[in-house]
Protein backbone atom coordinates (compact mmCIF):
# COMPACT_ATOMS: atom_id res chain seq x y z
CA UNK A 1 0.00 0.00 0.00
CA UNK A 2 2.93 2.50 1.01
CA UNK A 3 4.29 1.57 -2.65
CA UNK A 4 1.31 2.86 -4.27
CA UNK A 5 0.68 5.69 -2.58
CA UNK A 6 4.00 6.64 -3.38
CA UNK A 7 4.08 5.93 -7.08
CA UNK A 8 0.79 8.00 -7.13
CA UNK A 9 2.49 10.95 -5.42
CA UNK A 10 5.62 10.12 -7.78
CA UNK A 11 3.11 10.54 -10.93
CA UNK A 12 1.58 14.09 -9.45
CA UNK A 13 4.76 15.69 -10.03
CA UNK A 14 7.92 17.18 -8.38
CA UNK A 15 8.87 16.40 -4.64
CA UNK A 16 6.74 18.21 -2.16
CA UNK A 17 5.56 18.49 1.08
CA UNK A 18 6.55 17.39 4.54
CA UNK A 19 9.75 14.81 4.87
CA UNK A 20 10.78 14.25 8.47
CA UNK A 21 14.45 12.87 8.75
CA UNK A 22 16.17 11.71 11.53
CA UNK A 23 19.94 12.57 11.62
CA UNK A 24 22.74 11.56 14.36
CA UNK A 25 23.57 15.12 14.39
CA UNK A 26 26.80 15.34 15.83
CA UNK A 27 28.45 11.33 14.69
CA UNK A 28 29.22 11.94 11.02
CA UNK A 29 29.69 11.40 8.30
CA UNK A 30 28.44 15.29 7.52
CA UNK A 31 26.74 13.16 4.86
CA UNK A 32 22.82 14.12 5.71
CA UNK A 33 23.26 17.84 6.00
CA UNK A 34 25.08 18.19 3.17
CA UNK A 35 22.43 16.21 0.43
CA UNK A 36 19.41 17.61 2.97
CA UNK A 37 20.85 21.38 1.71
CA UNK A 38 21.05 20.25 -1.59
CA UNK A 39 17.75 18.65 -1.93
CA UNK A 40 15.72 21.88 -0.26
CA UNK A 41 17.32 23.76 -2.64
CA UNK A 42 16.54 21.98 -6.05
CA UNK A 43 13.01 21.41 -4.74
CA UNK A 44 11.69 24.27 -2.96
CA UNK A 45 8.55 22.39 -2.47
CA UNK A 46 9.90 20.32 -0.32
CA UNK A 47 9.34 20.88 3.39
CA UNK A 48 12.22 19.28 5.09
CA UNK A 49 12.08 18.88 9.07
CA UNK A 50 15.03 17.59 10.97
CA UNK A 51 14.94 15.81 13.91
CA UNK A 52 17.90 14.70 16.59
CA UNK A 53 17.83 10.62 16.91
CA UNK A 54 20.69 7.95 17.84
CA UNK A 55 22.02 5.20 15.93
CA UNK A 56 20.23 2.98 18.07
CA UNK A 57 16.40 4.25 18.07
CA UNK A 58 16.91 5.68 14.43
CA UNK A 59 15.41 2.56 12.40
CA UNK A 60 12.29 1.77 15.43
CA UNK A 61 11.22 5.59 14.88
CA UNK A 62 11.10 5.49 11.02
CA UNK A 63 9.04 1.65 11.60
CA UNK A 64 6.48 3.68 13.90
CA UNK A 65 6.06 6.25 11.74
CA UNK A 66 7.72 9.31 13.97
CA UNK A 67 10.42 9.57 11.16
CA UNK A 68 9.96 9.43 7.35
CA UNK A 69 13.73 8.62 7.00
CA UNK A 70 17.14 8.18 9.35
CA UNK A 71 20.93 7.98 8.05
CA UNK A 72 22.50 5.87 10.95
CA UNK A 73 25.65 4.26 11.58
CA UNK A 74 26.59 0.65 11.62
CA UNK A 75 29.80 -1.35 12.74
CA UNK A 76 30.59 -4.68 11.67
CA UNK A 77 28.87 -6.76 8.84
CA UNK A 78 27.73 -4.35 5.91
CA UNK A 79 24.85 -6.78 4.95
CA UNK A 80 21.70 -4.53 5.48
CA UNK A 81 19.66 -6.19 8.98
CA UNK A 82 16.05 -7.48 7.30
CA UNK A 83 13.71 -5.34 9.82
CA UNK A 84 10.08 -6.38 8.65
CA UNK A 85 8.87 -2.89 7.11
CA UNK A 86 11.89 -1.32 6.85
CA UNK A 87 13.97 -0.56 3.62
CA UNK A 88 17.62 0.04 4.33
CA UNK A 89 20.99 0.12 2.14
CA UNK A 90 24.86 0.75 2.91
CA UNK A 91 25.95 4.39 1.57
CA UNK A 92 29.48 3.70 2.45
CA UNK A 93 31.97 2.77 4.84
CA UNK A 94 35.24 4.44 6.57
CA UNK A 95 37.47 2.60 8.86
CA UNK A 96 38.30 3.06 12.76
CA UNK A 97 41.09 5.43 13.53
CA UNK A 98 43.12 6.61 16.70
CA UNK A 99 42.87 10.30 17.05
CA UNK A 100 45.79 11.86 19.03
CA UNK A 101 46.14 15.55 19.47
CA UNK A 102 48.71 17.21 17.05
CA UNK A 103 52.26 17.52 18.70
CA UNK A 104 51.25 14.33 20.58
CA UNK A 105 54.12 11.74 20.50
CA UNK A 106 52.46 9.35 17.70
CA UNK A 107 51.03 12.33 16.21
CA UNK A 108 53.54 12.18 13.48
CA UNK A 109 53.23 8.43 12.62
CA UNK A 110 51.02 6.52 10.04
CA UNK A 111 50.52 3.36 12.24
CA UNK A 112 50.37 2.06 15.80
CA UNK A 113 49.31 -0.72 18.06
CA UNK A 114 47.19 -0.62 20.58
CA UNK A 115 49.70 -2.18 23.03
CA UNK A 116 51.21 1.11 22.42
CA UNK A 117 48.19 2.87 24.02
CA UNK A 118 48.06 1.59 27.35
CA UNK A 119 49.34 4.30 29.26
CA UNK A 120 47.78 7.24 27.19
CA UNK A 121 44.22 8.82 28.67
CA UNK A 122 41.20 7.95 27.04
CA UNK A 123 37.50 10.25 26.62
CA UNK A 124 35.34 7.46 25.10
CA UNK A 125 31.39 7.02 24.78
CA UNK A 126 30.56 4.11 27.46
CA UNK A 127 26.76 3.85 26.33
CA UNK A 128 27.34 3.90 22.51
CA UNK A 129 28.49 0.84 19.96
CA UNK A 130 31.49 2.61 19.59
CA UNK A 131 32.57 3.32 23.33
CA UNK A 132 31.79 -0.24 23.77
CA UNK A 133 33.78 -1.27 20.81
CA UNK A 134 36.99 0.77 22.11
CA UNK A 135 36.82 -0.60 25.47
CA UNK A 136 36.70 -4.18 23.70
CA UNK A 137 39.49 -3.37 21.79
CA UNK A 138 41.69 -2.19 24.57
CA UNK A 139 41.04 -5.32 26.43
CA UNK A 140 42.12 -7.21 23.69
CA UNK A 141 45.17 -4.93 23.95
CA UNK A 142 45.91 -6.04 26.65
CA UNK A 143 44.82 -3.10 29.31
CA UNK A 144 41.87 -1.83 30.83
CA UNK A 145 41.52 2.08 29.35
CA UNK A 146 42.52 5.02 31.67
CA UNK A 147 39.64 6.95 31.26
CA UNK A 148 39.62 10.69 31.59
CA UNK A 149 36.41 12.29 30.29
CA UNK A 150 32.66 10.54 29.25
CA UNK A 151 31.12 11.66 26.79
CA UNK A 152 27.39 11.44 24.70
CA UNK A 153 28.94 11.65 21.16
CA UNK A 154 31.83 11.21 19.06
CA UNK A 155 32.20 15.13 17.80
CA UNK A 156 32.40 15.90 21.97
CA UNK A 157 35.25 12.94 22.34
CA UNK A 158 36.86 14.86 19.04
CA UNK A 159 36.84 17.91 20.50
CA UNK A 160 38.04 16.92 23.68
CA UNK A 161 40.75 15.30 22.10
CA UNK A 162 41.63 18.60 19.97
CA UNK A 163 42.47 20.35 23.07
CA UNK A 164 44.89 17.59 24.48
CA UNK A 165 42.87 16.12 26.98
CA UNK A 166 43.06 12.52 25.43
CA UNK A 167 42.67 10.04 22.63
CA UNK A 168 40.06 8.34 21.29
CA UNK A 169 38.90 5.72 18.42
CA UNK A 170 36.76 7.32 15.60
CA UNK A 171 35.06 6.16 12.65
CA UNK A 172 37.60 7.76 9.89
CA UNK A 173 35.07 10.33 8.09
CA UNK A 174 33.89 11.95 11.29
CA UNK A 175 34.65 15.54 11.14
CA UNK A 176 36.54 17.37 13.80
CA UNK A 177 35.39 20.75 15.08
CA UNK A 178 38.94 21.96 13.77
CA UNK A 179 40.24 19.43 11.80
CA UNK A 180 43.84 20.71 12.01
CA UNK A 181 44.03 20.06 15.39
CA UNK A 182 43.44 16.50 15.41
CA UNK A 183 45.64 13.57 13.66
CA UNK A 184 44.17 10.05 13.11
CA UNK A 185 46.22 7.18 12.59
CA UNK A 186 45.94 4.08 11.47
CA UNK A 187 45.38 0.95 13.92
CA UNK A 188 47.67 -1.88 13.23
CA UNK A 189 45.08 -5.34 13.35
CA UNK A 190 42.18 -3.50 13.90
CA UNK A 191 39.51 -4.33 10.91
CA UNK A 192 36.36 -2.62 12.03
CA UNK A 193 34.61 -0.30 10.01
CA UNK A 194 31.95 2.44 9.96
CA UNK A 195 29.35 2.03 7.43
CA UNK A 196 26.37 4.71 7.04
CA UNK A 197 23.29 3.38 6.22
CA UNK A 198 20.10 4.87 4.91
CA UNK A 199 16.54 3.29 6.06
CA UNK A 200 13.00 4.79 5.14
CA UNK A 201 9.64 2.74 5.13
CA UNK A 202 9.44 -0.10 2.69
CA UNK A 203 7.91 1.35 -0.49
CA UNK A 204 8.18 4.68 0.69
CA UNK A 205 11.80 4.71 -1.34
CA UNK A 206 9.74 4.89 -4.59
CA UNK A 207 7.45 8.81 -3.04
CA UNK A 208 9.29 12.10 -4.86
CA UNK A 209 10.39 13.74 -1.71
CA UNK A 210 12.39 10.65 -0.39
CA UNK A 211 14.08 9.64 -3.70
CA UNK A 212 15.19 13.22 -4.53
CA UNK A 213 16.90 13.20 -0.89
CA UNK A 214 18.27 9.68 -1.35
CA UNK A 215 19.38 10.69 -5.17
CA UNK A 216 21.18 13.66 -2.74
CA UNK A 217 22.60 11.42 -0.24
CA UNK A 218 24.28 9.11 -3.01
CA UNK A 219 25.58 12.44 -4.87
CA UNK A 220 27.24 13.28 -1.61
CA UNK A 221 28.64 10.34 -0.36
CA UNK A 222 30.12 9.63 -3.73
CA UNK A 223 32.01 13.05 -3.44
CA UNK A 224 32.96 12.48 -0.39
CA UNK A 225 34.87 9.28 -0.92
CA UNK A 226 36.16 10.76 -3.92
CA UNK A 227 37.89 13.64 -1.54
CA UNK A 228 38.86 10.73 0.54
CA UNK A 229 40.93 8.52 -1.78
CA UNK A 230 42.56 12.60 -2.63
CA UNK A 231 43.83 12.68 1.18
CA UNK A 232 47.00 12.23 2.02
CA UNK A 233 47.31 8.92 4.50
Amino acid sequence: MRAAEATLHREAGDAAGLLRVGVPFREGPAIMSSALTQARQQFPRLEIRLAATTDEAAAEEVRLGRLDMVILSRYGAATPHSRPGLCEWVLGSDPLRLCVPVGHRLSGERSCALDDLRDEPWVISPTSTLGRITTTLCIAGGFQPKIVATVDDVATALGLVGIGWGVTIAPDLTPADSEASVQRISLIGVDVVRHSVLVVRDGEQLSPGIAAVVSAVHAVNAALRLAQADRPT
